[in-house]
Order: C-alpha cells, then structure tokens, then sequence
C-alpha cells in the first residue's frame, strides 16, 4: 500500500496528498518498499521529484513545492518515478521504462501519439532563442522516464474518475500550448488516453499489482 510506503508530514499540503494516496490503494496494489518521507520546498524551478539512491538502489524521498500549481497531480507524477525505479524494475537499477522489454508496447503508444510527434518536432526546429537549451529540455522530457511519469499520473486519473485528479488534468489540458515555459506540463487528450489505459492495464497485470 502507498500509505505505508509515504511519510507526509503535517502541513497546508497534506490533506490534499494524503487524498492521492487514497486513490492510488484504491486502485491498485504495491509490493514493500522501504518506507521514505514526502517533503514540501519553496523550489520555483521544479515543481517536484524524486529523489533515489543507487547504491543500494532506495527511494530517499518526494519533494513537492509548495509553489506547484497541482500539488496532488506533481505527487502521482513522482509516484510514477518510484514505481518505475523500484516496482515494475526487477534489476532495480535506473529506470524499468528506459530499458524492460515489458514496456515496448508503451513505447510504441507514446511514438504514435500527436502530443508526443508535437514535442519531438518542437525539440527539432530551429528557434532563435535559445535553441541549444529549448533542444535539451525538451529531450528530457521525452525521456521514457518521464513520459511513463506522465502516464501514469493520466492513468490513475482517468481509471479512478476522482473528481481532484480529473480537475486537474483537465486544467493541464485546456492551458496546453507547448511554448517552452510550460513544455513541462503536457497531457494527452482523452480520446488519445482510451487507446493508452489497456496497455498500462496490461503492464500492471503482468506485473501482478493489478
């Protein structure tokens, strides 16, 4: 259960965190995972993330700003982060969606989707300000890693119909312009996300958390 693995301290934030939790063990199950704790920052650059160490290969814990637009959805999101790194990995070493045969069907969706062809033309073009920086931005948020974050914050929205989640996805869809200040914050279109929730299904079974 993710409310044994999460330590959220009291805070203006909590209530709205410990709500996801709920979603989540609602929705699916988790293996033991070393307990880690879920801290608030006043970071303006990241709104949040996870933090892990590699030898041994542990979560050492979520870090949420208190400045994120959507502090629930910025907590699925590095959720995600964890369950790649230590639950759906079995080497537990980096990240499960960079490397593990099981997500290439996830891959293949991510590859064909518009929002995604979007991000990797923008990433490509020539632009006058400032090219090498915008480029290398826009690769890491392509990185598997990142879109199975995304993913996966899409999904336990969209399986749980909870009201906050949905809320908050559709304010990430509607102020979608793909302009570099919010290239970070992207989302598929539902009709896009009806063809992504089986294979993330099918990911979670083979797994056996679903």
């Amino acid at each position: 259960m993710l409310r044994d693995i999460l330590r959220i301290d009291s805070s203006a934030l909590s209530f709205e965190l410990a709500h996801v939790v709920e979603v989540v063990d609602r929705l699916h199950r988790l293996p033991k995972v070393v307990a880690f704790p879920v801290r608030l920052n006043k970071s303006r650059l990241q709104e949040g993330a996870y933090v892990s160490s590699s030898t041994p290969p542990r979560p050492q814990g979520i870090e949420i700003s208190i400045y994120a637009r959507h502090p629930g959805w910025t907590l699925l999101h590095e959720v995600g982060h964890m369950i790649d790194h230590m639950v759906l990995n079995p080497i537990k070493r980096e990240f499960a969606s960079e490397h593990d045969p099981a997500f290439e069907p996830l891959r293949s969706c991510w590859q064909a989707s518009r929002v995604i062809q979007k991000l990797y033309s923008l990433s490509v073009r020539k632009r006058p300000l400032p090219p090498v920086h915008f480029r290398r931005f826009l690769s890491y948020q392509l990185k598997p890693r990142e879109l199975w974050a995304r993913t996966y914050a899409q999904w336990v929205a969209a399986k749980s119909g909870d009201l906050l989640l949905c809320s908050q996805l559709k304010s990430i869809q509607i102020q979608q312009d793909f302009s570099f200040e919010n290239a970070a914050r992207y989302a598929w279109d539902d009709q896009e996300f009806d063809v992504i929730i089986p294979v993330v299904d099918d990911l979670f079974k083979q797994a056996g958390f679903l």
